[in-house]
């Protein structure tokens, strides 16, 4: 049992613990902004949101890429998936424990209020050969393992 006295220095040690594994260093951001430059050059890329995710385990940390093209009717989707993926696995502040990727088809028509619907990727995914339990409909996500087996190793490039 923990004692009346001890409780509030050991409240402000979790405060504290928390909020610095919630933290994202100025490296992360300038990785998350390399990334977010190299796909927002390519050709019907439309909009760019890269982050990432820390669970408090070292671990445990992913990186998500939420990617809006101009017209999704004629694009190559699983080529934009592919060149997502790969792009991501050349963020080097740290290892992601996997990679996050959904996109958003710009030209649909979103009532004020609403947020976009994000693509189907069941079938894009197959297309590459990625997992069943990388796939979530909406989005990807690929554990490390795999990003190593498709890209190299981390960090590719």
């Amino acid at each position: 049992m923990i004692s009346p006295a001890a409780r509030p220095a050991l409240a402000a040690v979790v405060v504290i613990l928390t909020l610095t594994g919630c933290t994202v260093s100025p490296q992360a951001d300038d990785g998350f902004n390399r990334i977010e430059s190299t796909i927002a050059s390519w050709e019907g890329v439309e909009a760019v949101v890269v982050g990432g995710a820390f669970n408090g385990l070292p671990t445990s940390r992913t990186l998500s890429v939420d990617v809006t093209l101009d017209d999704t009717t004629s694009a190559d989707l699983p080529d934009y998936l592919d060149r997502t993926l790969d792009a991501a696995w050349s963020f080097d502040v740290y290892e992601p424990s996997g990679v996050s990727v959904s996109f958003v088809d710009g030209a649909q028509s979103v009532p004020d209020g609403q947020i976009p619907l994000r693509l189907d990727l069941t079938d894009v995914a197959a297309e590459l050969g990625l997992p069943d339990t990388a796939v979530h409909k909406n989005f990807v996500m690929v554990p490390s393992e795999q990003m190593a087996e498709l890209y190299g190793p981390w960090p590719a490039g």
